[in-house]
């Protein structure tokens, strides 16, 4: 092990030669040994673990979530839209009535 916290990068060129090998037939544990790279990584571009294949087509939303629930903005857009409704109806009552 490095000793190295973190997720290594690594060049495309290897990537490929990892790909290439697994495709003649070696084993992710042998080329994890000689090449010293993670079978976790290996897996990831080959393309054989769920996680980050559901992760690609579903990735996750950035930041904290919010504790009501709705996206940012979006409360405070309907509760706009709520005011200028109700004003507008108030509006429209007093010229009926006659107050204004």
């Amino acid at each position: 092990m490095s000793g190295r916290k973190g997720q290594q990068n690594y060049p495309e060129a290897v990537r490929a030669e990892v790909l290439r090998r697994l495709s003649n037939g070696e084993s992710q544990k042998q080329i994890s040994r000689e090449m010293g790279i993670s079978r976790y990584a290996i897996q990831s571009w080959s393309g054989r673990r769920k996680e980050v294949n559901q992760r690609k087509l579903n990735p996750k939303a950035k930041g904290r979530p919010r504790k009501d629930g709705q996206a940012p903005h979006q409360n405070e857009k309907t509760e706009l839209e709520q005011l200028r409704m109700e004003n507008k109806l108030l509006r429209d009552f007093l010229q009926f009535t006659g107050r204004k």
